[in-house]
C-alpha cells in the first residue's frame, strides 16, 4: 500500500466534486461497493460507523480517492450500459417479460378453473347426498365419479383448502357452508321456504352448467391419486422412520442385507416415485407397497419389532385399501363424470 501511496496524485477541488457528484448518482448496490472500499481502508472508522459511513472526501488520502475514482467510473459504465440496453437486448427483454406475465395468467385461469370444478363436483354431490360429507369423502367420492382430478401429493387438502375459503370468504353468493370440523354442507339446507328453496337450486344448476366438466381420468390415475392419500396416512405414523428411507446395511450394520433382500424397497421412494408419476398403472404401486413390508418381515425374525411393525403396516394399508376401493384388492369404476347442469339431486 505505501508504494501506491507514494504514486497517487492528489486530487484537486474540482475533481473532488465530479467524484462526490458520481458517488450520489450510484445505485444502492453500487453505493455498498464505495463504502466497502472505505472501511477496508479504514478499518477504525469501522469501530464507530455503525450501520452509516459519513463521507466526507477531504479527510481521505489521495490514493484512497483514486481507488474511489477507479471504482466510480467503472460502476458508472456498467450503470449507463444496463439503463441503455441495445433495441435488440431490449426486445428481448420486452418479449420474456410479456411471456412471463403470459404464463402467469394462464396459470392463474388453470387454477381457477380447476377450484371451479372442485367446487362445482363439491355441490352437486352434497345436493344429492342431502347432508353434510367430509372433505375426505367428498374427495374419494368425486374423484371416483370423475368430478374433478386433483394433482399434488395431498389433493384431499386441495379439496378441504377450496371448499372451506368458498364457505368462509365467498360471500353470499358461494352455496356452501361449514357443518363441523371438515365437513361441509349447502345453505340451502336452512331455507325455510320450500318455493325460495326450489328457485334457489334452479338458479344454482344453471350456474354449474357453465363450468367445463374436466375430462374423465382413468381408473389408474384416480387410484394413484387415492395412493398418494394412503402413503402420505402411512407416513404420519410415529414409527414410520422405519419404512420412510433406503434401509442403510453401513449405518445399522447388516452386513447380509443385500444378500437377503434382493430388491430394496420403502416408503419414501414410493413417494417419490408418486409426486414424480413414475407409475402407470395401480398394480405397479401396489407391488412396491407389499414389498416393502415383505422385504421387512424376509429380514427380521418373528417377534422381533420390525417384523411386527412391518405386520401392522400391511394391515393398515389394506383396510386403507378397502376404504378407498372397496376391496383389498379391489380395482376403481370410474364414473361418467358431472352431468350437465349440476345433476338432478334435489
Amino acid at each position: 500500500m505505501s508504494g501506491g501511496a507514494a504514486a497517487a496524485k492528489e486530487m484537486t477541488l474540482g475533481e473532488k466534486q465530479a467524484l462526490a457528484e458520481k458517488i450520489s448518482s450510484l445505485t444502492n448496490e453500487s453505493m455498498m461497493g464505495v463504502v466497502d472500499i472505505i472501511l477496508d481502508r479504514l478499518p477504525k472508522l469501522a469501530e464507530h460507523a455503525g450501520s452509516r459511513v459519513a463521507l466526507d472526501l477531504d479527510s481521505l488520502n489521495a490514493p484512497l480517492l483514486r481507488e474511489l475514482e477507479a471504482y466510480v467510473n467503472s460502476s458508472a459504465v456498467t450503470t449507463k450500459k444496463r439503463k441503455a440496453p441495445s433495441g435488440d437486448e431490449a426486445a428481448k427483454r420486452a418479449k420474456k417479460a410479456t411471456a412471463a406475465k403470459s404464463d402467469k395468467k394462464e396459470k392463474a385461469a388453470q387454477t381457477a378453473l380447476v377450484r371451479d370444478q372442485i367446487l362445482a363436483g363439491c355441490e352437486e354431490l352434497l345436493r344429492e347426498r342431502g347432508e353434510g360429507m367430509s372433505s375426505l369423502e367428498l374427495f374419494r367420492e368425486g374423484s371416483q365419479r370423475g368430478y374433478f382430478f386433483l394433482n399434488g401429493f395431498t389433493p384431499q387438502n386441495t379439496l378441504a383448502s377450496a371448499l372451506y375459503t368458498a364457505a368462509k370468504k365467498g360471500g353470499k353468493k358461494q352455496p356452501f357452508k361449514v357443518v363441523s370440523a371438515g365437513t361441509f354442507g349447502l345453505k340451502e339446507w336452512e331455507m325455510a321456504d320450500a318455493a325460495e328453496r326450489d328457485a334457489y337450486v334452479a338458479q344454482r344448476k344453471a350456474e354449474l352448467a357453465n363450468v367445463p366438466a374436466p375430462p374423465v381420468p382413468s381408473a389408474d390415475a384416480v387410484g394413484l391419486q387415492f395412493a398418494k392419500v394412503i402413503v402420505s396416512v402411512l407416513l404420519k405414523r410415529k414409527d414410520s422412520y422405519i419404512f420412510d428411507k433406503p434401509v442403510d446395511p453401513v449405518a445399522l450394520g447388516l452386513p447380509d442385507y443385500f444378500d437377503v433382500i434382493k430388491e430394496p424397497m420403502d416408503l419414501g421412494t414410493i413417494k417419490k416415485r408418486l409426486i414424480d408419476n413414475a407409475y402407470t398403472t395401480l398394480a405397479e404401486w401396489d407391488r412396491d407397497m407389499r414389498l416393502t413390508f415383505a422385504n421387512a418381515t424376509k429380514y427380521n425374525l418373528p417377534g422381533s419389532v420390525v417384523h411386527d411393525v412391518a405386520n401392522q403396516y400391511l394391515h393398515q394399508y389394506e383396510e386403507l385399501r378397502t376404504q378407498y376401493f372397496g376391496s383389498v384388492d379391489g380395482a376403481l369404476d370410474i364414473g361418467p363424470g358431472r352431468s350437465s347442469g349440476g345433476g338432478d339431486g334435489g
